[in-house]
């Protein structure tokens, strides 16, 4: 009997349980506190306009789905059930010979370590994002399950499969097109398959793919084009534009910098350093079994699987997370490579599972990889604990200010115009991204909180004319003529 041969449906259990626990103690308890960002005022007041960036599966998810309201309980459990699926989907289809209990460890590995990346913390601070990122990522995973799916089948069913993924993947491209991009990691990983000796089996699924993604471009293009009949006095961002050459070269030579900068955490390590180590250990990890498989393949004289090999490793890891920064004109923010860990830890299973290494060996250094993934959950765990304590001082310090200038304006008469003056950030936090950033570096946040929680109508500007203390001190709040000025920032006199 192998090793690892608890019951199933036990272990099975007992992995969602952990997942759940630990997705729950990484982010969920820690966004109601965390409150909103620059980006969640505006939105709790006056909705969105995400069609403008060809989002208008976001616009649906937040108008239709969440009824205009963040619900985030709601949305920590699509995230937590998309994750899953995610996770179950790519072992199941990949690792299929592996036993019910490995499966399962598998999934417990990509799971917790792909949700514990630093970059989640800027995703998951944008409250519209919680539920629907990862939504959008689940989609695009079963837009490319379909087709690899029906790869032996006949060629109706083939065809199906791939009109039906090709809409999936155009709905998840236009709720966010990152997280729907992240899908082409389940088309990537087909080739360590060894069918793919075939030129015959490679050409079909080739085939399948490229259709699936051109079923999906043209659906999701055809939408857009749509929205903006419906609204005509919308103009399209940017971001539907794609890269001309001189630019998609100027990003083709900073690709692998950039993910690699990425995949340590990027900005985030200035916090927790441990983390950039732990990520290179795991890259590590992909490296020592992409240099197993290749070595079995090479013993055995099978070249081109080798070199396969090495190309389904970087194809899988590289272009599921940064294709549409490669290929769309306008720069991503970091949130949009939340993903980033998931593709690395899934591929050093797919890579051992695919060396078929004798059984005592394999299990070793399956115990291997589940040490490295647990080595940089628990880091990423630490460094979310850091980060989401940030943002809640920095919204807690938000929310007094607002407060305090609220319950001072009550002196005033009505009718007096109110601008607030400069604007203020949180040094002692070292805020990164939209974490631990002030609301009132922003110019629209700055306008909706005060709207949002005491009806003000407020008027930001960049200085003060006269001489005042930062909010909420003493001498904060000057009047000149009919105008109060809300000084955020400490002003000399302008004399």
């Amino acid at each position: 009997m192998r090793r690892f041969s608890l019951a199933s449906s036990s272990r099975t259990s007992v992995v969602i349980g952990v997942c759940f626990a630990t997705y729950l103690l990484v982010h969920g308890i820690n966004l109601i506190p965390s409150g909103y960002n620059i980006d969640d005022w505006g939105h709790a007041a006056e909705g969105s306009d995400w069609g403008v960036l060809g989002r208008w599966g976001l616009e649906v998810f937040y108008r239709h789905g969440l009824g205009l309201s963040f619900s985030v309980t709601l949305q920590i459990a699509i995230a937590f059930l998309s994750f899953l699926a995610i996770s179950f989907l790519l072992v199941e289809t990949y690792c299929d010979t592996w036993s019910k209990s490995k499966k399962n460890l598998a999934v417990g590995a990509i799971f917790l370590v792909g949700t514990s990346h630093p970059y989640w913390l800027d995703s998951n601070n944008f409250s519209t994002a919680i539920g629907a990122y990862p939504f959008a990522a689940a989609l695009g995973v079963l837009a490319f399950y379909l087709p690899v799916a029906a790869r032996r089948s006949r060629i109706t069913l083939s065809v199906g499969a791939c009109v039906l993924g090709g809409g999936l993947f155009g709905a998840a491209l236009a709720i966010y097109q990152p997280a729907g991009l992240f899908g082409l990691v389940m088309a990537g990983a087909v080739l360590f398959k060894p069918e793919m000796r075939s030129a015959g089996h490679f050409f079909k699924v080739a085939c399948l793919i490229l259709v699936t993604i051109a079923v999906g471009l043209v659906l999701y293009r055809l939408q857009s084009q749509y929205y903006f009949i419906l609204h005509p006095e919308k103009v399209p961002n940017e971001l539907l534009s794609f890269a001309g050459v001189s630019l998609f070269l100027q990003k083709a030579s900073q690709l692998f910098s950039l993910y690699f900068y990425s995949l340590s955490a990027g900005q985030f390590a200035a916090w927790t350093p441990a983390y950039d180590w732990a990520m290179k250990l795991l890259v590590v990890a992909l490296a020592l079994a992409t240099l197993c498989l290749v070595k079995v393949l090479v013993g055995n004289k099978r070249y081109w699987e080798a070199a396969r090999a090495c190309v389904a490793v970087g194809a899988c890891a590289v272009l599921p997370i940064l294709g549409g920064w490669l290929f769309i004109e306008p720069d991503f923010p970091i949130r949009s490579l939340s993903l980033i860990a998931f593709p690395v830890v899934f591929l050093i299973f797919v890579v051992l599972h695919e060396t078929k290494s004798p059984a005592a060996v394999e299990d070793k250094i399956f115990a291997a990889a589940l040490i490295v993934s647990g080595t940089v959950f628990a880091v990423g765990l630490m460094m979310s604990s850091v980060g989401w304590t940030k943002q809640q001082r920095s919204y807690e310090r938000d929310l007094a200010v607002a407060y305090a200038v609220s319950g001072a304006l009550a002196a005033y008469p009505p009718g007096l115009e109110i601008r607030l003056a400069g604007s203020r950030s949180y040094n002692d936090l070292v805020p990164i991204a939209s974490v631990g950033q002030s609301i009132y570096e922003n110019y629209w946040a700055k306008i909706f909180i005060f709207w949002e929680l005491f009806r003000l109508s407020v008027q930001p500007v960049e200085t003060s004319p006269v001489a005042c203390q930062a909010a909420p001190k003493p001498g904060s709040i000057v009047r000149v003529d009919n105008v109060v000025y809300v000084c955020l920032e400490a002003f000399q006199d302008a004399s």
